[in-house]
């Protein structure tokens, strides 16, 4: 840089510290000619050629090359013909310069403090690369000249400098947490399910998701960033009555002997155990958000049964915070009295329907022209002719084998930003 003989060096620059944001300054100080101090010498704070008295945010010290202009001022002497002109230089780093880490049982938050050079990396030297602000960004801070205060609103993270960077993604560990629970038949059902969600334990990562962002434009030549990002904490258990919230469901029991209705987990309610997992992402997998359905489990009835000589009956019904217990889950139909009069569309862990569609036929005139059938089934004692309908359930239960029965399911998201969402699984075993 050549030499400008109407500017002369005061001494050595004084160096410090500052003690707020924990920065290194360096100040040198400028005896100058007074007809230097023209608006034409300090006019754009951002734009100036090698000869202004001001010179671009960002330039590197002449001696010092990690330090960069951030502010630079003139003072009057007791002479009109000369004054006093100062430039402040601030050392920088290309990462943050503190953090925190916040954590509870379903989010951890990571915050970030970050200095920003107030320029356009395009007019940053070399050595500065990194510390200002992309073009696209740069665009829509106020100290641009291309700001337009009546466009589009936009929000801190739209102006994102180069240096905030999002955090590496996090294993999610949530086979991990599923194996390792004191509930004993409910592990290889849980990570069965988990492994039928394509959860694998190699494969599958957390990501970090935008939480608040702040920028502090009122310093002179640098920006300070607040910012914070999200992600979900490990899987964990709960146990006891009504782990997870909300009241236990009843098991629903049908046969031909009628309709039964218990409490869940009858007598064993410390058995009941609650697993909440986590899922980043704008969308849950179809395998995810086909985990039983609604969160509050249901069973519905709507059937009909007639009776060729005692007329008609049914039962139409729907039991909320109910499971529908079926203890011939292992088969695809159900019979009464060596007949099949229901064949199911769906059976396992989760969602169902039973279809009734027996009909015994026309029926045959007998003795004193009485009508008569060759094949009949009986409910609750009675002979029927036609039994059709259909029983419905979001969740099925299995006798004697409490503490593996997914009871009920709980799905959504805990966090968001634009679109992209921290999904909260919470499925209830009794």
């Amino acid at each position: 840089m050549p030499s400008d003989l109407k500017i002369r060096p005061i001494g050595r620059p004084q160096i410090g510290e500052d003690s707020a944001l924990g920065y290194r300054k360096l100040t040198r100080r400028y005896a100058v000619e007074g007809p230097r101090v023209a608006k034409d010498q300090i006019g754009d704070r951002q734009i100036h050629a090698s000869s202004d008295l001001f010179r671009k945010v960002g330039e590197v010290d002449e001696e010092f090359d990690d330090f960069f202009l951030v502010n630079q001022q003139v003072e009057p002497s007791a002479s009109v013909d000369k004054a006093h002109l100062s430039r402040t230089y601030v050392q920088f780093r290309n990462s943050w310069f503190g953090e925190s880490i916040s954590e509870n049982r379903d989010l951890r938050r990571l915050s970030r403090r970050y200095m920003v050079l107030k320029q356009e990396e395009s007019e940053l030297p070399a050595k500065a690369q990194g510390l200002g602000y992309p073009s696209a960004s740069w665009l829509r801070h106020p100290s641009s000249s291309n700001f337009d205060p009546m466009g589009n609103s936009t929000e801190p993270w739209d102006m994102k400098p180069s240096m905030i960077q999002r955090p590496d993604p996090l294993s999610d560990g949530v086979l991990n947490a599923a194996a390792n629970h004191p509930y004993g038949s409910a592990t290889a059902t849980l990570e069965s399910l988990l492994l039928s969600s394509q959860y694998t334990q190699s494969s599958k990562l957390w990501s970090w998701v935008e939480g608040s962002a702040q920028v502090d434009t009122s310093n002179p030549g640098f920006d300070v960033w607040n910012v914070s990002w999200v992600a979900p904490s490990a899987g964990y258990w709960a146990s006891g009555s009504a782990a997870g919230g909300g009241d236990n469901p009843i098991v629903v029991y049908f046969s031909q002997d009628g309709l039964k209705i218990r409490p869940v987990a009858s007598g064993s309610l410390k058995t009941v155990a609650n697993f909440t997992f986590f899922y980043v992402g704008p969308v849950l997998p179809q395998a995810l958000a086909g985990f039983g359905g609604n969160s509050i489990p249901y069973v519905s009835f709507d059937l009909k049964m007639l009776s060729g000589r005692e007329g008609s009956g049914g039962i139409t019904r729907v039991f909320k915070n109910a499971v529908f217990d079926y203890a011939n889950n292992t088969k695809a139909t159900m019979a009464w009295d060596g007949h099949q009069v229901a064949a199911k569309s769906g059976y396992g862990y989760g969602s169902g329907d039973l279809i009734f569609n027996f009909d015994a036929g026309p029926p045959v005139l007998g003795t004193g022209t009485v009508p008569q059938w060759t094949k009949t089934v009986r409910y609750q004692g009675r002979e029927m002719t036609t039994v059709a309908g259909i029983i419905s359930w979001s969740h099925l239960y299995h006798e004697n084998t409490a503490g593996s029965n997914l009871i009920r399911t709980a799905v959504s998201p805990v966090h968001s930003y634009r679109g992209n969402h921290i999904w909260r699984i919470s499925l209830t075993y009794g």
